[in-house]
């Protein structure tokens, strides 16, 4: 994709790392909960 289109999508620079971070945050906190899961279910045998 370029970067003209991509602005258009995201309106501008600011919103489009926005919307990085906002993934990136999501995508780490997915993975945390994930870890979790697995920790506890190895407690619970």
């Amino acid at each position: 994709m370029d970067a003209k289109r991509a602005r258009g999508l995201c309106g501008s620079w600011a919103s489009l790392d926005e919307d990085t971070a906002l993934i990136r945050d999501a995508a780490a906190l997915t993975a945390l909960s994930r870890r979790r899961g697995r920790v506890e279910a190895a407690a619970e045998e």
